[in-house]
């Protein structure tokens, strides 16, 4: 049992660290004409299936939407309770992305925590917590917000980079409510992925490495995180991880199609098992409503 849990443990850490959750619907707010992608993934810490996970993203000519988030599967679910939800939206520029709003909620151990971020447009994040939290604040300098993302605005940043024929070589500084750290990410060139039974992806991708580097905050005080933001020399490789960025469906948005980090009980591997979009924004070779990874596609 303790083995399940710390499986489960280092798995929830690697997703959130790179920003992957669930996400079952578009957000109310989503922009009609943007219709949206949404990507359905495996984590498996260990070698043990672990979590599903859904991302659904809108990136339309001004706006972007996204929602993700995670739920436990199998036996881990057994003897961990535990959900999580994601949403992030705002504006795209010629600067990149111009965050409005950040929302998660997740619940664990039967209770229910809430984190929302507000981006203000003189710079400013206003953070409210659900419950109320007193051991957040003064954590990080607001000399230190200026221009960070929230934790999912971060990874669609990226995506959004690389779809737009950019190379995957950026730093780029997140705000979680409670943490500044930067995420770095380099261009380690292309892999031909090889067909899995577990990844419904094969074919050339781009290789990104992300490192999370903290910057301030409650790095070594948290109690939901463990020793995973520890600055022990040991411990920086748990805070990499190795992306592969693809475009599983022809017309559509570059997508995360194979993630792999590290953590204290061996490796975690993230596989995209199928990804769906809709007939508007796929080209006419496409079969419609196709779903890669699927039997009909």
């Amino acid at each position: 049992m303790n083995r399940n849990r710390n499986r489960v443990r280092a798995a929830l850490i690697a997703v959130c660290s790179a920003g992957v959750l669930l996400g079952v619907t578009a957000p109310d707010h989503a922009e009609a004409d943007s219709p949206p992608i949404s990507a359905d993934y495996d984590v498996f810490a260990g070698g043990l299936h672990v979590l599903t996970s859904v991302l659904e993203i809108h990136l339309a000519d001004e706006r972007y939407d996204a929602r993700l988030g995670a739920e436990l599967v199998g036996a881990p679910g057994w003897f961990v309770d535990w959900w999580a939800v994601v949403e992030s939206g705002g504006k795209i520029d010629g600067d990149g992305l111009d965050p409005a709003v950040y929302f998660s909620e997740r619940m664990r151990r039967g209770e229910t925590q809430k984190t929302v971020l507000d981006f203000a447009d003189d710079g400013e994040i206003g953070v409210t917590f659900e419950p109320e939290r007193s051991d957040s604040d003064g954590l990080v300098p607001p000399e230190l917000l200026s221009e960070s993302l929230d934790p999912l605005s971060g990874l669609v940043s990226m995506l959004n980079t690389v779809t737009e024929g950019g190379a995957c070589e950026a730093t780029v500084p997140v705000f979680d409510g409670r943490r500044r750290y930067d995420l770095v990410f380099t261009d380690l060139g292309t892999d031909e992925l090889r067909p899995s039974r577990r990844s419904g992806y094969s074919g050339e991708a781009r290789r990104c490495r992300m490192n999370l580097e903290p910057v301030a905050g409650a790095f070594k005080d948290d109690d939901d995180d463990d020793d995973f933001w520890a600055g022990k020399p040991e411990d920086e490789r748990r805070r990499q991880l190795d992306i592969w960025l693809a475009e599983p469906i022809s017309g559509g948005p570059i997508l995360p199609v194979r993630m792999i980090g590290r953590s204290s009980i061996g490796a975690i591997v993230i596989h995209m098992r199928s990804v769906e979009v809709s007939a508007d924004v796929v080209e006419a070779d496409a079969p419609t409503g196709c779903v890669v990874g699927a039997e009909d596609c």
